[in-house]
């Protein structure tokens, strides 16, 4: 968790240190949410939130449950806001076990920071982006 502390007007906040402490101010440091949703074959996880070293374990379930029970998974980025290596890590298996079990995954909504993050590691040429 990191501390904000208030700053400049045009700027929503600033990290201080590495404790937990709210005063008032915007969280931009929320942790992931994934919602499920399902349309015959295909599931789709809307993901909020940061994608890192805390959440990604629990994307990892959800895209191996999602490879279990259908053929189509999609992950909806429109509100993720960050992603680690280790978010990296987990698109990147997902991708390779939708392969090996002749299942296809997807992303939509990919912000354009999330979206520079893909082209700097290479994985854009790697994922299916839509």
């Amino acid at each position: 968790m990191r501390q904000f502390r208030e700053k400049e007007p045009e700027q929503k906040y600033v990290c201080v240190d590495s404790m937990p402490v709210c005063r008032n101010l915007v969280w931009e440091d929320k942790e992931m949410r994934i919602k499920e949703k399902r349309n015959r074959d295909i599931i789709t996880l809307e993901i909020s939130g940061n994608l890192d070293t805390n959440s990604s374990a629990e994307l990892q379930e959800a895209l191996l449950n999602g490879f279990r029970n259908a053929n189509h998974v999609v992950l909806d980025l429109e509100e993720c806001n960050y992603v680690s290596s280790a978010g990296l890590r987990v698109l990147l298996m997902g991708q390779k076990t939708s392969i090996a079990k002749k299942k296809t995954m997807k992303l939509i909504n990919v912000t354009e920071v999330f979206m520079s993050v893909l082209e700097i590691s290479g994985l854009v040429d790697v994922l299916t982006i839509e």
